[in-house]
């Protein structure tokens, strides 16, 4: 009975093997990828499967535009996968969404992939660390494929998109012809461990937010001078500008608070573009306005209201992770005081370098050069975020700003040669 169970399995392995082999030797084949994404109640696995092994393994061509057809590709999901752990909870597997896009790969090159979601819900919380996934997604047409999974997200073990874990592979065991599941192990977290990522995650997407740093940082130059019937006319004194900047930082605060804690927790939803157009706008209004003053004193309206802009953009990092509950509002507390140290941070670095340029004979040439710079930059990236296709200028300042701390720097060290310079001058026309 063993031999004529092995010859069954010979007979079923070696036809799928000789296709498998065909495949591979015709060109390399991507494998599918699981994403595990770790709640505080429930699994999240996105799955990345090729089109063609997929197609192929179903059956048919999918047509994710006729309702039918997704629910069949819903259904043939569920039945190739399951889950079950050693406390024996009650697994409730939903599946949730499925889209069609194209990616790359180093040895593959561009290929067209489905990303599908599964819910995993298990009856004891307690499992969500602790499971063993089985699964033969296209395995069981395609014998060479592969499915190889990662924790992708784990908010208390702080695992994000930054640092995904691997976990293992999923593949057809060829001595044996068999498909066997993979252990998942997960270590307990901790909330300050997700709570310190997300204070982390806060400051590096300000201090790489130069777009966001721009408009405070230009709204900021012209906040130091004083303006009289349409001009500016001087520098307003280390007093008067420490004022104008406080009030112009505390009102961008708000301002983006407010938007990032309402689309967080969904009560307000914005498409990205249009956010990231209005942001270069936003960007292009202050850098005309460091030039020649278009709203005078109500500076620091300008911040809030356009904080408001800004606040959405800075959302879509929080709403992008699916958290939920405590973990949301803890999430969103250290993220938002990461943004605000480094914003504080970089404000009180770029200080001295404005104030340098303000004391010099230059500061109204400092003032015009910072608006023309900035109003550049602001065209390139609107002009990018229209189209949707970079562009020299867009490229040109990703570049230089790729480093903001060595930017602010060199800043600095020009504004203090600037000024240098300046004083020499003077004496010079003196002597």
């Amino acid at each position: 009975m063993q031999v004529q169970n092995k010859f069954l399995r010979l007979g079923f392995l070696i036809p799928a093997l000789i296709i498998g082999w065909v495949q591979v030797f015709a060109h390399p084949m991507p494998n599918s990828k699981g994403g595990i994404h770790v709640g505080s109640t429930q699994l999240r696995i996105e799955l990345n499967t090729p089109v063609d092994d997929l197609e192929i393994a179903f059956g048919k061509k999918i047509d994710l535009s006729n309702e039918h057809s997704k629910k069949e590709i819903a259904n043939y999901y569920l039945s190739h996968f399951t889950v079950q752990d050693p406390l024996h909870s009650i697994w409730d597997i939903q599946f949730d969404t499925i889209y069609r896009s194209e990616t790359s790969d180093s040895i593959v090159g561009n290929y067209k992939e489905f990303t599908a979601s599964l819910l995993l819900t298990p009856s004891n919380k307690e499992s969500l660390r602790n499971f063993e996934i089985k699964s033969d997604l296209i395995i069981h047409q395609i014998p060479n494929h592969s499915i190889l999974f990662s924790i992708d997200q784990d908010w208390s073990n702080a695992i994000d998109a930054s640092n995904v874990k691997e976990v293992g592979v999923i593949s057809l065991d060829i001595p044996t012809g068999k498909i066997f599941p993979l252990q998942v192990k997960i270590e307990k977290g901790s909330w300050w461990k997700g709570f310190g990522n997300m204070f982390q995650l806060g400051m590096s997407h300000i201090k790489e937010g130069t777009d966001h740093l721009l408009f405070l940082l230009t709204l900021l130059i012209a906040a130091c001078f004083v303006s009289f019937e349409g001009k500016w006319v001087g520098f307003g004194g280390p007093s008067y500008s420490l004022k104008n900047i406080v009030r112009i930082v505390t009102a961008f605060t708000i301002g983006h608070s407010i938007t990032l804690i309402l689309c967080a927790f969904q009560v307000l939803s914005f498409p990205q573009q249009p956010i990231e157009i209005l942001i270069a706008i936003s960007i292009l209004v202050t850098a005309v306005h460091a030039i020649k003053p278009i709203f005078p004193e109500k500076e620091k309206l300008i911040a809030g209201i356009f904080g408001l802009i800004h606040g959405a953009a800075f959302a879509s990092t929080l709403t992008e992770l699916k958290l939920d509950g405590g973990t949301l509002a803890l999430s969103l507390f250290g993220f938002n005081l990461g943004i605000e140290v480094m914003q504080l941070l970089i404000v009180l670095l770029c200080i001295p370098a404005i104030f340098l340029f303000c004391y010099s004979s230059s500061q109204n040439e400092f003032r015009i050069a910072g608006g023309v710079i900035a109003s550049i930059a602001a065209s390139g990236w609107l002009v990018q975020r229209i189209s949707g296709k970079n562009n020299f200028i867009s490229s040109l300042f990703d570049v230089i700003t790729l480093h903001p701390m060595n930017t602010i720097i060199t800043f600095t060290g020009i504004a203090f040669c600037t000024l240098l310079l300046s004083k020499a001058l003077v004496k010079f026309k003196l002597t």
